[in-house]
């Protein structure tokens, strides 16, 4: 037989076992597809049994985010104040925990744990918009902070106050939180925790299904002794652990008709939301 028809061969069969194994993978991936929708279904019929409705948008079947090493990085805090407060210089009483600058535009504070706050002179920063929110997310900006208007409210007739959770990778991290006060049109005030550094992937760690995180938010309000008769929502991010080692742990965000919680997607905690 000729080569040529000895290769066409070949590379027929080879053809057909690649076929029937791209057959066998989604069969497979189907049958899972399958089995968590229908985990899912359980979790939710389990809620209801307990007297908990579940009014919330369907989360993903899997979160889809994996634990994360943090390594802290510092530099170029001073650059990142001054972007908001103009010149500023490091203040005598400064320590590698709590480094403080000052300058005609205000004070910058930053601790080792990654909070921080400013105090702004009158007048340094402006209002340009009607909307503080968006006003407040560009000011975070120049600090390095992304952020996602979590809270606004006003209190009195002129003193506004936003809340901004940050996005690492487009993702909320909860426990990063920045609240920014308005007097008027003038900014008075940023202050909370922000991360900024580098994240790496830690090492393997299993990880609950979305249902599986359902039934152990159940347990866990058990355990607690708290009540609630519905879930509004439920949206994936991560929390800090810290401050050394740092690690973002994967975790749902569970609002409830009686407040929120946190379910850490690694061992399954319960924890109130603060």
């Amino acid at each position: 037989m000729e080569w040529s028809k000895i290769k066409n061969i070949v590379i027929i069969i080879l053809l057909c076992v690649n076929i029937a194994l791209l057959g066998l993978v989604t069969v497979r991936e189907n049958r899972q597809a399958q089995f968590a929708a229908e985990t899912w279904a359980g979790a939710v019929i389990t809620l209801e049994r307990s007297g908990i409705s579940f009014q919330a948008e369907q989360p993903p079947l899997e979160i889809g985010l994996v634990p994360l090493d943090f390594t802290r990085d510092r530099e170029g805090e001073l650059a990142a104040a001054e972007r908001l407060l103009g010149p500023l210089e490091e203040a005598a009483d400064s320590s590698p925990v709590r480094t403080l600058y000052t300058g005609p535009g205000g004070t910058a504070e930053f601790s080792i744990s990654g909070e921080f706050a400013l105090r702004l002179a009158p007048g340094v920063r402006q209002r340009d918009t009607a909307d503080h929110g968006e006003e407040g997310a560009a000011c975070l900006e120049e600090l390095g902070f992304a952020g996602h208007l979590w809270e606004e409210r006003s209190e009195g007739n002129s003193r506004y106050v936003c809340t901004y959770v940050q996005l690492w990778e487009d993702n909320p991290v909860f426990s990063c939180k920045a609240e920014l006060v308005w007097e008027g049109d003038s900014l008075v005030s940023v202050q909370g925790r922000r991360l900024a550094g580098s994240a790496a992937p830690a090492a393997g760690e299993e990880l609950l299904s979305t249902a599986g995180a359902l039934v152990r938010f159940l347990a866990g309000l058990n355990r607690a002794g708290d009540m609630c008769s519905r879930i509004d929502a439920m949206s994936a991010g991560y929390l800090m652990t810290g401050p050394r080692p740092v690690q973002l742990i994967p975790v749902w965000f569970i609002e409830t008709d009686n407040g929120g919680y946190y379910l850490n997607a690694v061992s399954g905690e319960v924890s109130p939301a603060g």
